[in-house]
């Protein structure tokens, strides 16, 4: 099987939403790419791992997982001839 390479353009996308709650919230962007070619990988499922939260690429091989808090996430990383992985993330709190 082959292999997904992620750019976790992990600028972890710190954008902060300051929701009802009075909670911030965070996103998690990147890129899904073939380990060999380079090419956008498109239909790739991003799932966090025990929660309903998932995210499919685009036609760039782009997605988006938004409305997180922060914490410790693992993604998994999955498509149809590709090799699933998983990629550990950690979200922290900053104070603008």
């Amino acid at each position: 099987m082959k292999k997904i390479l992620i750019f976790m353009l992990l600028l972890i996308a710190f954008k902060f939403n300051y929701a009802q709650s009075n909670s911030f919230t965070q996103t998690i962007k990147g890129i899904v790419t073939d380990d060999q070619s380079g090419s956008a990988l498109t239909n790739v499922t991003i799932e966090i791992e025990g929660l309903a939260i998932n995210a499919i690429t685009d036609e760039k091989g782009f997605f988006k997982l938004n409305n997180l808090s922060s914490g410790e996430y693992t993604l998994e990383i999955s498509g149809v001839i590709y090799q699933k992985i998983t990629q550990q993330e950690a979200l922290r709190h900053r104070h603008q």
